[in-house]
């Protein structure tokens, strides 16, 4: 039996059981970055040896490491953005914030806004060949 997709911070919350014992063997994290609560995990990237597939690869778990974006619209005054991110920032460190958090069983791992705008704009500077593997690796074989 296995299953594959789910998060870590999901399996936590959903199935405490299996996070915290073995119950469950976790082959490998379908992320950028590894998780700092599966050490020892590969990430798929390890084993992607071909430069396109890893650029395809990028743009495919960049969702993930996203996560859930606060966004604001263009045309934003540069002063008001970095306003609410500060406000934003200060609200991760909150121990209030955290506590409720941790009640639930809910990871927190925040990117600073600055980091997520670069890794959007990264996105957008894929190459054609890049989007085209990306929807070669992404559609399934019976669709096409």
């Amino acid at each position: 039996q296995a299953r594959c997709g789910i998060s870590w911070s999901s399996m936590k919350v959903g199935k405490p059981e299996w996070a915290a014992g073995e119950t469950v063997n976790i082959l490998l994290q379908l992320r950028l970055e590894p998780d700092p609560g599966l050490p020892g995990v590969p990430l798929l990237g390890e084993y992607v040896t071909s430069e396109d597939d890893r650029a395809a690869l990028a743009v495919l778990l960049a969702s993930p490491e996203l996560g859930y974006p606060v966004f604001l619209p263009p045309g934003v005054p540069p002063g008001r953005a970095a306003a609410l991110r500060r406000a934003f920032g200060l609200l991760m460190k909150d121990p209030e914030f955290a506590m409720e958090l941790a009640r639930q069983r809910l990871d927190l791992s925040p990117m600073e806004g600055e980091k997520m705008q670069a890794m959007v704009a990264e996105l957008y500077r894929s190459s054609p060949e890049t989007i085209a593997r990306v929807r070669e690796l992404a559609v399934s074989r019976e669709t096409r």
